[in-house]
Parts: C-alpha cells; sequence; structure tokens
C-alpha cells in the first residue's frame, strides 16, 4: 500500500520589468527612481545604485543603510518572529539601533559556543521563546538546506543557486558554524544569523556587489551619454527563489503546510511568495 505525501512549490510574484522601467531615461532620472520602486530597502538601494553610476556614496547613505539592516533584523526577531509563533513580543527600543550590540545583550547575549548556545535556548532569556519555538517547529532538520555555494562577484550574475543570505554572509562565524554542525544550515541556523549580524561590524561592498538586509544585491548600470541604455538587477530574494535554490531545497523537507508563513518569514523573501501544496502518489 502506497501513501500520498505532500509536496510544496514556491510561486513567486512576477518581477517588475526594470529595464523596461528605466531605459532611455537621464542618470539622474534611474538614480532617484529605482530606490523609490524598491523602497523596502531604500538606503542599500541608494547605495548600490550610486556605486553602479560611479558616484560617491556619502558617510550618511552608507550609516543610513547599515542601520536600515539593523532595523529590519531587530523587527524580524523582536516583533515578527513571536507574532508568528503565538508569544509575546520581546522589548525593544529604537534607540537600541544606534547601538546594536546593546540590544544583542538585552536579548540575552551572543553566545561564545555551541554549549552556551544551547543554554541560551533553554534559559530565561529574552530571545530563548524565539529560538525554542524556531527549534520546535523545524525537528530533525526540517528545512535544512544543505551548504550552497557562497556569493562570490564571479558567479553572482549567472543564475545559479548560491548561499545569497544573511545567514551566508555570517556562514564561517564560530558560532554559526557549530550550529550548522548541530542543528544544519535550516531555520534555526538562519534566525541565529540575526544576532550575529546586531553584534558584527556593518557589511562592506564587494565589487558590484553591495550588502542589503537580506544577502548582497547585485546592479549593473550601462549608460551612453547621460542616458540609461541596460540594466542588470539581481536580489538576494532573486537567488532564494531559483529552482534549487534556498527556497526549494527548504520546502523538500516542510513538515506540514501551517509551518509555510514561518519558513517565509525567517528566509524572508523581499516580494511576496506563495507555497503551493501538491500531492505525489
Amino acid at each position: 500500500m502506497t501513501h500520498s505525501r505532500a509536496k510544496f512549490e514556491a510561486v513567486p510574484a512576477p518581477e517588475l520589468p526594470v529595464g523596461e522601467l528605466v531605459r532611455g531615461k537621464p542618470v539622474a532620472e534611474v538614480a532617484d527612481l529605482l530606490p523609490r520602486l524598491f523602497n523596502i530597502c531604500r538606503a542599500a538601494q541608494t547605495v548600490a545604485v550610486k556605486r553602479a553610476l560611479g558616484q560617491t556614496v556619502s558617510a550618511e547613505w552608507r550609516d543610513a543603510a547599515a542601520k536600515e539592516a539593523r532595523r529590519d533584523h531587530a523587527l524580524k526577531l523582536c516583533i515578527t518572529l513571536p507574532a508568528r509563533l503565538g508569544i509575546a513580543p520581546l522589548a525593544f527600543r529604537p534607540a537600541w539601533l544606534e547601538e546594536p550590540r546593546t540590544l544583542v545583550d538585552a536579548l540575552g547575549g551572543l553566545p561564545a559556543d555551541i554549549e552556551a548556545f544551547d543554554a541560551l535556548m533553554a534559559s530565561n532569556a529574552d530571545i530563548a521563546p524565539v529560538l525554542r519555538g524556531v527549534h520546535k517547529a523545524f525537528p530533525d532538520r526540517a528545512c535544512a538546506t544543505g551548504q550552497l555555494p557562497p556569493v562570490t562577484a564571479e558567479t553572482f550574475f549567472d543564475g545559479v543557486p548560491v548561499e545569497n543570505s544573511l545567514a551566508g554572509r555570517h556562514a564561517s562565524h564560530p558560532l554559526m558554524e557549530q550550529i550548522a554542525v548541530r542543528y544544519g544550515h535550516g531555520p534555526l541556523w538562519r534566525t541565529v544569523a540575526r544576532l550575529v549580524a546586531l553584534a558584527a561590524d556593518p557589511a562592506k561592498p564587494q565589487g558590484p556587489l553591495s550588502p542589503a538586509p537580506r544577502g548582497d544585491y547585485g546592479l549593473k548600470i550601462q549608460t551612453e551619454n547621460g542616458i540609461v541604455t541596460d540594466v542588470v538587477r539581481v536580489t538576494p530574494t532573486d537567488h532564494l527563489t531559483l529552482r534549487g535554490g534556498i527556497l526549494d531545497r527548504a520546502l523538500e523537507t516542510l513538515p506540514h503546510a501551517d509551518m509555510a508563513p514561518l519558513l517565509l518569514d525567517i528566509l524572508d523573501p523581499c516580494t511576496p511568495v506563495q507555497i503551493k501544496e501538491t500531492v505525489d502518489a
């Protein structure tokens, strides 16, 4: 006797035709338009556009992008994930965005190793219910993706699955390495990456890649006589939703359809994604 098995498929929202929107427009107009079109991380978009056009990126914009990322991580840990897990929101003060390590300490601190991490999960620290909730929702390495190739400037625009994510950015951190060994490259690993990011220095650009809250953002803009002739734009969500990428791999072991919203909150695509359930005989 055979049993049916649920399978899940990600359906991203249609992409905006960015090239059609900007080709033929003056450089200054495009520099203003792109961050407004994609304003979920407007400061990071502005930095990327300025770099792609060879313009100077001021310290104010770099600081704004770093603060934008910290806000994203803090709100996810303190508000979004607790709400999804059905627990009370965590204490959060906007002033902590200026001193993110203070926020990390307030949540329970960044453990030095896996033993300290397990002790934190079992403790009464503010962040502990979030960590326990994620671990309980995805037991036995559910939704672990395995180790994808890291992001590099050489392969970024090739349309191949890579670990273009916040977790990938901090994958070499000792705690992240130890969590990957014990729990896999899964939702818990990706959640802890936000704590690690809050305790770390802001990420720096690499060639055509600019750091954004969800990973690296790649932008190439061609111009001629002050007019934009072409744009190549790749986001962390583009890599996330590639066939064989992070989301596809995570869905292979999704425990139940009810866990899909939590998984998406943790993976954090910047555009709407629907999860469709099918059944294999």
